[in-house]
């Protein structure tokens, strides 16, 4: 976690989302989970499948990750310093392409076909007009929303148009208002009772990241006058802002979790302890998750050899057109396998993926593609970085890649986000080959 602010700071930059930061975070709440693991908990796994000795199995997925995010940070500054004097990308989408009043037009229409498809989307789960029906019921998502596939998809044009108003007020060579940015709270509101609290997450750091890079003096001149007032801010005091907004949003989690379960405000803030606060960004059981993923594989089922990441592909075809259609993600098919009466899916971490497909190779295989994409990530910004369109394409993508890896799952979300701006990618390719 400490490796990669020690080398900003050695570099004489700190930039709180060069990737590698960001990353920290998340992999400090894996040491987290380790640690409550060994000093903690009751010596004892939850699952009596996994047959691993406790404190061998909690070696094992140490050294596994510590092996991971090594391989992954090696391969990333590697990138870095091949790259130090190329581009490796022309200039795209530059800021002379748009036009902010073609954008704030497609903002209101995506806004628009979003709430049209969450007001559908009520009609059909609640006809009773109960709202708050995910918070009403311990019933799984999944089932809630089974058979409604396409307006569930259609209704993240709701942010998506959010997001494209933020960006045509910064093609207009404006400073986003601070009445712009206080229009995200409704915005959260309708995602929250879709009972998404990674997707509630994900949209303010989005949010976050997007007004991050175009209000730094190396992107852009336009300059906010709260972040005038932030910049005069004693550093350190800056540093600690961000652990506090980070527990704002941990609080949040937390409480949407409770009243899925089902749980009284009192019951859930009674069973909130330090260490639900530090890994709130990870599951806390995806260790014994991934133990029992090597009990399965490949003694009960074989590796995939890259095919398991095929099932996003399949996976954005509607159940009533393919009823039997295989599980998307890693955890899903884990919980089906090891108990089918159970519901959700147990995810077995950002490695989990990459053994299912090639054993423990796999595990190498996919840090080291994980370094090299996070760093051409980063270099595909900065090549781009006078451009919004392009700052808010890393934000969104930065956002779904970070915390689990490569997970089928996030990849999917990602590609859906990536499919429903396409018509905006379109048009401007057209009017600016018309000119």
């Amino acid at each position: 976690m400490v490796i990669p602010w020690v080398i900003s700071l050695w570099q004489g930059k700190l930039d709180f989302f060069d990737p590698l930061i960001f990353k920290s975070g998340f992999i400090f709440m894996i040491g987290v989970v380790l640690f409550d693991y060994v000093y903690l908990r009751t010596p004892e796994y939850i699952y009596d499948e996994i047959t691993f000795s406790y404190y061998d199995g909690i070696w094992l997925v140490g050294v596994l990750y510590l092996s991971y995010f090594t391989l992954m940070m090696v391969t990333y500054y590697t990138v870095a310093i091949y790259f130090r004097d190329k581009r490796i990308l022309e200039e795209v989408f530059p800021l002379k392409q748009f036009n902010h009043e073609h954008l704030r037009l497609f903002a209101l229409l995506y806004f628009l076909l979003g709430l049209i498809a969450y007001v559908a989307l009520f009609l059909q789960i609640a006809p009773d007009g109960n709202i708050f029906l995910l918070y009403t019921s311990t019933t799984p998502r999944s089932e809630i929303f089974a058979g409604h596939y396409l307006l569930t998809t259609l209704t993240n044009c709701l942010y998506l148009g959010y997001f494209l108003w933020l960006l045509s007020t910064i093609v207009a060579g404006r400073a986003l208002r601070i009445s712009q940015l206080m229009a995200l709270v409704p915005v959260l509101g309708g995602l929250s009772l879709l009972g998404g609290r990674a997707t509630v997450i994900k949209v303010v750091l989005v949010t976050v990241i997007f007004t991050y890079y175009n209000h730094i003096k190396e992107l852009t001149d336009i300059r906010h006058p709260l972040i005038e007032r932030l910049d005069r801010i004693n550093p350190i005091l800056r540093l600690i802002l961000l652990p506090i907004i980070g527990l704002g949003i941990i609080c949040f989690l937390i409480a949407a979790q409770a009243a899925r379960q089902a749980e009284s405000p009192i019951k859930a803030i009674q069973s909130v302890d330090l260490v639900t606060i530090l890994t709130a960004g990870v599951h806390n059981t995806s260790l014994e998750h991934f133990l029992l993923l090597l009990e399965m594989v490949p003694s009960e089922k074989g590796y995939y050899y890259g095919t398991f990441f095929g099932r996003v592909v399949t996976n954005m075809i509607p159940s009533a057109i393919w009823p039997e259609k295989p599980v998307m993600t890693v955890g899903s098919l884990l919980r089906r396998t090891i108990d089918p009466s159970a519901s959700g899916g147990w995810p077995p971490g950002e490695m989990g993926i990459w053994y299912i497909n090639f054993g423990f190779p796999g595990i190498a295989i996919g840090a080291i593609i994980y370094g090299a994409i996070l760093r051409l990530l980063y270099e595909a910004l900065y090549t781009n970085r006078s451009s919004p369109l392009v700052i808010l394409l890393y934000s969104i993508t930065l956002v779904h890649i970070i915390p689990i890896g490569l997970a089928n799952n996030e990849i999917s979300a990602l590609l859906f986000d990536l499919i429903l701006l396409s018509p905006l990618f379109v048009v401007i390719v057209l009017v600016n080959e018309l000119k």
